[in-house]
């Protein structure tokens, strides 16, 4: 979607919110439009990466603070925002984003632009017991 932040400067923005169990849907489409509403009030013009990382964190103060049973629902969620220029990805959950391309052969390449948040990976281990 096309659209101006609140200094009225142009940026993209994409995204897509996969929900499970069974308020899955519900949950989904609260965060995509709390995290759509955040982002296109959100400035990022100085600090894009700072200011994306406070809206998913708000977002998610949102979710718990919301009425949706989440305690065996959820999303994952991958999305890019394109600000001056510069393409920022985030994603929570296993949701991944790539980027493919054509090398000078004409052949496609794949590159994970996120990583999986699983809890087999170490890293995400101790997150998650900390």
């Amino acid at each position: 979607l096309p659209t101006t932040n609140a200094s009225g400067r142009p940026h993209f923005a994409a995204g897509c919110f996969d929900g499970h169990g069974i308020h899955g849907r519900s949950v989904s489409t609260f965060v995509r439009q709390k995290l759509s509403g955040r982002l296109q009030n959100a400035e990022l013009q100085h600090d894009p990466v700072a200011d994306i990382t406070r809206c998913v964190k708000d977002t998610n103060e949102d979710l718990k603070r919301s009425r949706i049973d989440t305690l065996h629902s959820g999303t994952t969620v991958v999305f890019a925002v394109c600000v001056n220029n510069y393409l920022h990805v985030a994603n929570v959950g296993d949701s991944r984003c790539v980027l493919a391309s054509l090398d000078a052969r004409g052949t496609m390449r794949s590159v994970d632009l996120t990583s999986d948040h699983k809890p087999d990976r170490p890293d995400e281990q101790r997150r998650i017991l900390s």
